[in-house]
């Protein structure tokens, strides 16, 4: 992000006489001045990376590292207030009891590890002021304007993402977002606090170890202070801040159909959604299930969501790896091809790994569901399985 600041008016009245200035040679004025001494780190943020509407998509999670210390005192009386809200929804406000109580406190780290989001996540390391540009490389062209595009980039050998087998985590950038406030923001994911060296991460494994590991030595400020800690303290070379990510963990949100209701209903012509919040690799699913009167296990079919194009570059393009769909089928090879379930009560259970590093495995509890009703019509039926090819069928 950049901060464009426009030329202005002043009018002024002397002696009864309005006098009209533009422009102006001093583009500080009116704003604060920067905190005196060295900039200081006062958040490590892993946070979704955009705001994209809230659930089912949404994952809504800001973990802060530094958020170490005790929860906030309540009561009846001394109630939980909040100061942000989190993809447009409030924290939630309960105190944990009615006297002596403590708050709930959203940026804290989860005993499970670190939430993933499927790839759209952010580390932001805010700083409580600006630091020096010289920390940033900028693509020009020939007249020396910015590139179109993401013409920024952090000067190497700052931060570095550093993964479970101790090297550079691939596909991670970094840039300088010289927006926001440290302190204030009405939503942090639509306004993130800010000013941040912001890292993109490569893709990041479930139930995997990570480092951030940052180089103070060449970072400053405009003033040319290296950076300290909240405190003050300055910040040996290199620091480092580790996080554990969750395991393998499921998005209901966004499944189909609902397990939380009892029963779980599906129509004949209908497929199975089960969502995740990180990429899980189709070949390795083991199903169990059974079902009613001439139901056959081995027709049934597990995959990633490809969309509803046959066409091998869509579902190349429209493969979905933190959706695993299954349905049944019949026929094999590439003339396998959808068909209804019979009609009646299934018992389901698998276990898939994940894509990443092959290294984590989800185990879902006993899924109950329901055949019943009339096949669907298509154009009204998302889940229907003419909405969804099979890996077969992408030519």
């Amino acid at each position: 992000m950049r901060t464009r600041f426009g030329s202005f008016a002043i009018m002024v009245l002397v002696a009864g006489t309005a006098a009209v200035e533009t422009g102006c040679d001093d583009l500080s004025t009116g704003r604060p001045a920067d905190p005196a001494g060295a900039p200081r780190l006062v958040r490590v943020l892993i946070q979704d990376s955009t705001f994209v509407g809230g659930p089912p998509a949404q994952r809504g999670s800001v973990v802060d590292l530094l958020d170490t210390g005790p929860p906030t005192s309540c009561s009846d009386v001394n109630p939980c207030v909040t100061q942000y809200l989190i993809a447009q929804a409030t924290p939630p406000l309960e105190c944990s009891a009615p006297t002596a109580g403590v708050c709930f406190d959203p940026l804290k780290l989860p005993a499970a590890g670190v939430p993933l989001n499927n790839g759209a996540t952010h580390i932001r390391l805010v700083f409580n002021k600006l630091l020096s540009s010289d920390i940033e490389t900028v693509m020009v062209d020939p007249n020396g304007a910015p590139l179109p595009g993401m013409p920024y980039a952090l000067e190497p050998g700052l931060v570095e993402l550093i993964g479970p087998d101790g090297k550079a985590v691939a596909g991670t950038t970094a840039v300088w977002d010289n927006a926001g406030s440290p302190e204030f923001t009405s939503d942090i994911i639509l306004i993130p606090f800010g000013p941040a060296i912001l890292i993109t991460p490569g893709d990041l494994a479930p139930s995997a170890s990570y480092t951030i590991r940052i180089h103070p030595s060449s970072i400053k400020d405009r003033a040319g202070n290296r950076p300290a800690d909240v405190n003050g303290v300055a910040l040996a070379d290199p620091t480092d801040f580790k996080f554990t990510t969750e395991p393998i963990t499921p998005n209901p949100d966004a499944s189909f159909p609902s397990f939380a209701v009892t029963p779980s209903e599906i129509a004949p012509n209908d497929i199975l959604q089960l969502a995740f919040w990180t990429s899980i690799n189709e070949k390795t699913v083991a199903l169990t299930i059974s079902g009613p009167a001439g139901f056959d296990p081995a027709a049934v079919e597990a995959f990633a969501d490809r969309g509803s194009s046959p066409k091998a570059k869509d579902c190349s393009a429209n493969k979905n790896n933190g959706l695993l769909d299954i349905a049944y089928t019949s026929g094999s090879g590439a003339t396998r091809a959808a068909a209804d379930w019979p009609s009646g009560d299934y018992t389901l259970g698998f276990t898939v790994k994940d894509l990443s590093s092959g290294a984590a495995t989800y185990t879902s509890p006993t899924l109950q569901f329901t055949v019943t009703g009339a096949a669907t019509n298509p154009m009204d039926d998302a889940n229907a399985a003419a909405n969804h090819v099979l890996p077969e069928q992408c030519l």
